[in-house]
C-alpha cells in the first residue's frame, strides 16, 4: 500500500512492491477486488492469497509477520518539498498501527482496533492493547459535552 499526505509520501511494503511486484491480497473477494487484481495481474504483479513457508519464518521477508505502523523501519517514506504551510498537525498518519498474522494454511489477516471518536478529526488503526486502555482512559473522549451532546471512544478489534 502507498499513500501521500501533505507531508510525506508512504509505502508500507516497498520491497514487495517496487522490487517483488508482490501483493498481498487480505480482504475477501469481491467484484471490483478481482476486477483490480485481475488488472495488476496484466500488468506483472503477482497477487498472493497466501505465503510460503520460507516467507512465513524469514522474519525479513517483504511479508513478515507481526506488529507494524506507519513510518516503521519497514516503511519507505519520501518527504514532500516545499514543505506546504498548513494548520495540520504533523505526522497524523504515523500515529496508526496493526499486526499482519497468518493462519495456519498461511493466508494473511491484519489486526487493529478502530479508534473512533467525535473529539477526533480522523480514525484511527491502534494495535498495542496498552494503548487501546489507555486511550480508553482519555476522559475528554468520553464525558458528556454541554453543547455537545455525548462523545465516546469506540475500539472495535478488527481481524
Amino acid at each position: 500500500m502507498n499513500f501521500i499526505t501533505h507531508e510525506k509520501a508512504y509505502s508500507l511494503y516497498p520491497r514487495a512492491t517496487f522490487e517483488e511486484r508482490r501483493s498481498l491480497m487480505c480482504h475477501s473477494s469481491t467484484i471490483s477486488r478481482v476486477n483490480a487484481w485481475a488488472k495488476y495481474t496484466e500488468r506483472g504483479w503477482t497477487m498472493l492469497d497466501g505465503i510460503t513457508g520460507g516467507d512465513f519464518h524469514d522474519l525479513n521477508s517483504a511479508f513478515a509477520r507481526g506488529p507494524r505502523y506507519v513510518g516503521d523501519p519497514k516503511t519507505w517514506t519520501i518527504p514532500i518539498h516545499p514543505r506546504i504551510d498548513t494548520f495540520c498537525p504533523t505526522d497524523l498518519a504515523e500515529m496508526n498501527s496493526w499486526l499482519l498474522k497468518y493462519d495456519f494454511n498461511l493466508k494473511p489477516h491484519l489486526e487493529f482496533s478502530l479508534l473512533i471518536s467525535p473529539q477526533l478529526k480522523y480514525c484511527y488503526l491502534v494495535l498495542n492493547e496498552f494503548l487501546r486502555e489507555e486511550i480508553w482512559n482519555i476522559r475528554v473522549l468520553r464525558e458528556k459535552g454541554a453543547l455537545d451532546g455525548e462523545m465516546y471512544v469506540f475500539l472495535c478489534l478488527c481481524e
